[in-house]
C-alpha cells in the first residue's frame, strides 16, 4: 500500500514537471506579444450584485444592468419580480381585478404592500395620491441598478414597512473613461392590427483631469411607446343556492362578462450628472432626473348585473362533484330578464416627476467624514376617467364552462333581441377627474467617525 502511494505521488510530480517544462518551451517558442482578450458580459453584472449583498448589513437583493443603459425588462416593475420574495400586481389596481396591466403595477415584498421608494438613496414619489413612486412611470433605460431591502434598518427613513426599493442611476466616475451607448427596438402588436411601438435610448459619459481636479459629465435620454389590446371573458362570482336542486346546495354564477381594452402609453426620461473631485478628500455631484408618463386607454365591455338570488336554472344543467355550475341556461323572471350593462369607457393620465439633487463628501481627517445632501423634488399628475353605460334585460343566458375557457352561447333569438335598439336603456354615466402637484425640499448632513460604528445625521425637509 505504501509503495502504491509513493508511486502515485511520484507520477503526479512527474506530470507537474512535464507540464511546467511544456509551458516553458511554449513561452520560449512564442514570438511577439500575446494579444489581450477582454471578455465582458453577465459576470460583471453578477459580481456587482454580489458585492452589494456582501457590503450590506441588511437583507438586500440587487439587480444591475447587464449593459449600459439597459435592464432586462420593459419596466422597473417587471425587473422587481425577478427577486425572490417580491411580487407585482398584474392588474391596474388592487381593487380592480377586471383590468389587466401589461407591464405590471404595484409591488409587494414578502406579502406586504407598504414599500418605500428611493432614487439614489433619496426620497422619491409620484403624484398618485400615495407616498411612493409609480415604478411604471420610470424608464428602465435610465437605471444602472435596482436594490431591494427586505428588512430596512432603523437608520433609514421611515415608511418602509414592507421593504425598500432603491433605484440607482449611473455616475460619470463609474466608468474609466468615455462611454457612449445607443439602443433601439420596436415591438409589433398583432391584436393592435400590426401596429409597432418604438423604443430608443442613448447615453454619453466622460471624465477629465483638469487644473481644478477631476471632472465628469453624463447625459442619458430614453423614449418608449407601447400599444396593447386585452380581450377578457370572465365568469362572475358564484353564490350558494339551496332552492335550485332539491335537497342539495349548489353554486350558481351571476353570469359572464366580456371586455376589450385598448391601451397606449408613452414614457420619456432624461437624466444628467456632473461630478467634481478636486482632491481625494473632497468630492461633489449634481444630478437632474426627469420622467414623464402618458397613458390613454378605451374599453368596451358587457357585464352581468343581476341579483344572484333571483336567477333560475333551467332543467338539464350540469354541475361538478362539488356542486358548482358547469353548463346550462340561466333566466331571471323576477327582474324581467338577465340584467346586463354595456359600457364605453375612456381614461387618460399624464404624470411628471422631476428631481434635482446635490451631494458633498468631505474628509477633513482620516477619522472624520461629513456628507451633505440637498434635494428638490416636484411631481404632478392629471387624470380623467369617463364612463357611459346602457342596460339590457336578456331573456336568457346560456353558459358552458366545461371546456378550457368560458363559452357564452347566443342563439338566433338572442342575436335578434340584442340587435333591437328599443331593448336598451340608459343605465349610468360616471366622470372622474383629479389633479395633484406635490413638492418636497430636503436637506441632510451626516457626520461620521471611524470610532463610532453608527453615524448620526441631521436632516430637515419641507413638503407641500
Amino acid at each position: 500500500m505504501n509503495n502504491y502511494k509513493k508511486t502515485a505521488i511520484a507520477v503526479a510530480v512527474a506530470q507537474i514537471a512535464l507540464m511546467s517544462g511544456s509551458a516553458a518551451m511554449a513561452q520560449e517558442s512564442a514570438t511577439g506579444d500575446a494579444a489581450v482578450v477582454i471578455v465582458s458580459g453577465q459576470r460583471a453584472a453578477l459580481n456587482s450584485a454580489q458585492k452589494v449583498k456582501q457590503n450590506s448589513d441588511e437583507i438586500v437583493d440587487s439587480i444591475v444592468a447587464d449593459d449600459i443603459g439597459k435592464l432586462p425588462d420593459r419596466s422597473v416593475t417587471e425587473v422587481l419580480q425577478r427577486v425572490v420574495g417580491v411580487t407585482i400586481d398584474r392588474t391596474m389596481s388592487k381593487a380592480d381585478p377586471e383590468h389587466f396591466s401589461v407591464e405590471g403595477s404595484g409591488v409587494s415584498i414578502r406579502g406586504l404592500n407598504y414599500v418605500r421608494s428611493e432614487l439614489n438613496g433619496r426620497d422619491s414619489f409620484s403624484a398618485n395620491g400615495g407616498r411612493s413612486l409609480n415604478f411604471e412611470d420610470v424608464p428602465p433605460e435610465l437605471m444602472a441598478g435596482v436594490d431591494i431591502y427586505k428588512n430596512p434598518s432603523a437608520e433609514r427613513t421611515e415608511g418602509a414597512i414592507g421593504g425598500l426599493v432603491n433605484l440607482r442611476t449611473a455616475m460619470p466616475f463609474d466608468y474609466k473613461g468615455m462611454k457612449v451607448a445607443l439602443s433601439g427596438q420596436a415591438t409589433y402588436s398583432e391584436l393592435k392590427k400590426g401596429r409597432s411601438s418604438p423604443s430608443a435610448s442613448g447615453l454619453f459619459s466622460n471624465r477629465w483631469k483638469t487644473g481644478i481636479g477631476e471632472v465628469g459629465v453624463l447625459f442619458d435620454l430614453a423614449y418608449s411607446e407601447s400599444a396593447t389590446r386585452t380581450d377578457a371573458l370572465q365568469v362572475e362570482p358564484y353564490f350558494p343556492r339551496d332552492d335550485v336542486v332539491p335537497g342539495k346546495t349548489v353554486w350558481i354564477p351571476k353570469g359572464a362578462s366580456w371586455r376589450t381594452l385598448n391601451f397606449e402609453r408613452q414614457r420619456e426620461g432624461a437624466y444628467s450628472a456632473l461630478q467634481w473631485r478636486p482632491n481625494r478628500d473632497l468630492s461633489t455631484s449634481l444630478t437632474y432626473f426627469k420622467s414623464r408618463y402618458k397613458m390613454d386607454w378605451d374599453e368596451q365591455a358587457i357585464f352581468a348585473a343581476s341579483n344572484p338570488y333571483n336567477i333560475l336554472v333551467s332543467p338539464g344543467a350540469t354541475y361538478d362533484g362539488k356542486g358548482a355550475f358547469v353548463s346550462g341556461t340561466l333566466t331571471d323572471p323576477a327582474d324581467k330578464g338577465i340584467n346586463y350593462g354595456g359600457d364605453t369607457r375612456i381614461a387618460n393620465r399624464k404624470s411628471d416627476t422631476t428631481d434635482v439633487s446635490w451631494n458633498l463628501v468631505w474628509r477633513p481627517s482620516s477619522s472624520w467624514t461629513f456628507k451633505s445632501d440637498l434635494q428638490s423634488i416636484r411631481a404632478k399628475t392629471a387624470n380623467l376617467d369617463s364612463t357611459v353605460a346602457t342596460g339590457v334585460q336578456m331573456p336568457k343566458q346560456q353558459l358552458d364552462l366545461g371546456g378550457g375557457r368560458p363559452n357564452l352561447i347566443f342563439d338566433s333569438a338572442d342575436l335578434a333581441y340584442l340587435a333591437n335598439p328599443s331593448n336598451y336603456y340608459w343605465a349610468f354615466t360616471q366622470e372622474h377627474a383629479d389633479r395633484a402637484r406635490p413638492r418636497e425640499a430636503r436637506g441632510r448632513v451626516t457626520p461620521s467617525t471611524m470610532s463610532i460604528t453608527r453615524c448620526c445625521a441631521i436632516s430637515a425637509s419641507a413638503c407641500a
